[in-house]
């Protein structure tokens, strides 16, 4: 487990992708409170963007959304270099 000093001086960055503004508020004020550095998206292409242009050290992805859903923006984060690396972790409201 890690100090609350820890996660503030590390700045650990998670980006946020959920359909469900609620949802993304919600998760990252409780992210916030813990120290980490927040970024949200509404939708798969949009957070793909995110992503790329400031390769984040987790996503929480959702997997059920309109259009991109989860699985098939998890397939283009995979397929470029700049975010293959990064651990993806599935929410779901289902």
């Amino acid at each position: 487990m890690y100090l609350q000093t820890e996660i503030e001086k590390a700045a650990y960055r998670v980006l946020i992708i959920d359909d469900d503004m609620v949802i993304c508020n919600l998760t990252a004020a409780i992210l916030q409170n813990g120290g980490f550095l927040t970024s949200k998206a509404t939708s798969g292409p949009e957070g793909i963007i995110l992503a790329q242009n400031d390769p984040p050290d987790l996503i929480l992805l959702d997997k059920m959304m309109p259009g991109m859903d989860g699985f098939e923006t998890l397939t283009a984060l995979r397929s470029d270099s700049r975010t293959r690396g990064t651990p993806v972790v599935f929410l779901t409201g289902q």
